[in-house]
């Protein structure tokens, strides 16, 4: 039965069927970080890893990946050869795991892997009823089961793989898993689901057949990603934000004023969404000014998400936490504060996860656990004094870097 489907889902894998890049006329063009993007994933240079690809929360990672998945489509077109060209390209499957309509537990994904591929559940049960009617007499279109059903689909793809690579002659097709992050975020046993595609694909870049691509920015879908499993090894591949001049050019190409450039640039902090919010409202004809505070509203909501403007218990450690955190990037230094000074600071768990990116807060872990500001306007609304305008008493951050200090001191102690 595989058989039937492996040409398929062979020639689907080599169709590199990408959504394009859902931004329309906002497109931020980023040639060199998208051709660096392209070329670390190259499955021909893969020896054997699986990849995490990361980076801030809108800094461009899902628009520079499909871009970059465009690459070479030219080849599988015009000219005699031009069979001959495409095979010689690695194939793209893709999907949007934090689209899916349902939370996506294994049957979810699943069922997105095999629209990806082409492959089709009640077709082939339908083969299976007309072939093998003694057999499987009453074989449904779809199984019970949710990990059968992602297993069904993988070894479909694997079969496709298997006769692109062995049969075609083309390198390793790779799979591209987008939205991690919603995925997680939606529950319903979409980590385990990841975690079984997770072992899929170490099993698959082991066998040189396939290789996967899972696109994440939170710590905590980065973490479950990373820990690979054993005799498996995961590669990240991180997207940078745009730098400022990529985010001057841009601007001017959507004929943002030249007055409103800089200080939009300067807001946004290289958060792509903050910075086409802005160019909208400089567009509309707000003034400088009227842009980049409406860029600075996106990060005051954040902080405010997370309890720090609130009169509570919850702003006084959470504001120590910030007020530390800008404390040591006035030094010169690292803004960054060890993980037991945080919780230290702010000791309900509850209160902790608010304050960070994950749950939509200003804040974010690193890998060793220390937590510092998140990229973009999060990070530019604290040290830049915003944070302590936007408060009704701007005594507030002083007193709270107080209580830092000698919740670090007692630490130390």
């Amino acid at each position: 039965m595989e058989s039937v489907w492996s040409r398929t889902v062979a020639d689907t894998l080599a169709d590199r069927r990408v959504p394009p890049p859902a931004v329309g006329g906002w497109l931020l063009p980023r040639a060199p970080a998208a051709a660096a993007l392209a070329a670390a994933l190259d499955p021909s240079s893969s020896q054997g890893l699986y990849f995490i690809v990361d980076g801030p929360p809108r800094c461009g990672k899902t628009t520079l990946l499909r871009e970059a998945l465009k690459g070479g489509e030219e080849a599988a077109g015009g000219g005699g050869n031009a069979g001959k060209k495409r095979n010689k390209r690695h194939g793209v499957a893709y999907i949007d795991a934090g689209s899916l309509p349902t939370s996506p537990a294994a049957g979810d994904l699943g069922r997105a892997l095999a629209a990806a591929i082409g492959f089709s559940f009640e077709e082939t049960s339908r083969v299976m009823r007309r072939v093998a009617p003694v057999l499987a007499p009453a074989a449904p279109d779809m199984s019970p089961d949710p990990r059968e059903t992602l297993a069904r689909a993988a070894a479909a793809l694997e079969e496709g793989a298997a006769t692109l690579v062995g049969g075609d002659g083309a390198p390793a097709p790779l799979l591209v898993v987008d939205g991690c992050d919603a995925a997680v975020a939606c529950g319903g046993g979409a980590a385990d689901a990841l975690l079984a595609l997770q072992t899929l694909a170490a099993t698959w870049a082991a066998r040189g057949l396939i290789v996967t691509a899972f696109v994440a920015s939170r710590q905590a879908t980065l973490s479950l990603l990373g820990a690979a499993p054993a005799g498996a090894a995961a590669a990240r591949v991180t997207v940078p934000p745009p730098t400022d001049a990529e985010a001057a050019a841009w601007l001017k190409a959507r004929g943002v004023p030249s007055a409103s450039i800089l200080p939009l640039v300067d807001a946004a902090g290289g958060d792509f969404g903050c910075l086409a919010r802005g160019a909208r409202a400089a567009a509309s004809g707000a003034s400088a000014a009227a842009a980049a505070a409406s860029v600075a509203a996106e990060a005051e909501r954040r902080y405010a998400k997370a309890g720090v403007m609130d009169a509570g218990e919850r702003q006084g450690g959470g504001l120590a936490v910030i007020a530390a955190l800008v404390e040591v990037a006035a030094r010169g230094g690292d803004p960054a504060i060890p993980a037991s000074l945080f919780r230290r600071l702010v000791p309900e768990k509850e209160a902790q996860d608010a304050l960070l990116v994950a749950q939509g807060g200003p804040l974010t872990r690193g890998d060793a656990g220390e937590v510092r500001f998140a990229p973009g306007p999060s990070r530019v609304f604290a040290t830049r004094g915003l944070l302590a305008a936007a408060l009704a008493d701007a005594g507030a951050l002083e007193g709270a870097a107080r209580v830092a200090a000698d919740a670090a001191a007692a630490a130390a102690g």
